[in-house]
């Protein structure tokens, strides 16, 4: 089984802290008013738990508790990148004679797999007192215990 294992650092956030977020924004928002002057009227924040970790590993265990194991033998980048490459020119070239092929991947797949996404919380925290309600891992226990019950 091949797949791309790389350093992909990744914030996850608990939907219940997403969604305790925007009662503190109505909140503050119900004194300060809509003006979009004043925060967080008007504003964007990025919501998140200060717990970055590898996307790979994030995802590892909603494929074991379904009984799926994660890939043992890894691409390097460089060759998912080319093959990408090429899946987009064999895209362009049958197209200019009418053939419809749709690659399975992209470079911009390998580009966003590839990077580090984390965000920070801090404009929430200082604008509406956010703070995440549900840590990290009693998310993650919270998580996979309910994908055990979705039936794939």
């Amino acid at each position: 089984m091949l797949s791309l294992r790389v350093r992909f650092i990744t914030g996850v956030v608990y939907a219940e802290n997403v969604a305790w977020a925007h009662v503190l924004a109505a909140d503050v928002m119900k004194v300060r008013g809509n003006d979009p002057t004043k925060a967080p009227a008007g504003e964007a924040y990025f919501i998140g738990e200060d717990h970055n970790i590898n996307f790979f590993d994030f995802i590892e265990p909603f494929a074991a508790c379904h009984g799926y194991k994660m890939p043992r033998y890894h691409v390097p980048y460089f060759i998912l990148f080319l093959v990408a490459l090429l899946l987009e020119l064999v895209h362009k070239v049958l197209g200019l004679v009418g053939i419809r092929f749709e690659p399975l991947f992209h470079r911009f797949h390998c580009y966003v797999i590839c990077r580090d996404f984390n965000f920070r919380h801090a404009k929430a925290t200082r604008d509406f007192g956010y703070v995440p309600r549900v840590a990290p891992q009693e998310a993650m226990r919270r998580t996979v215990e309910w994908f055990k019950t979705v039936k794939l």
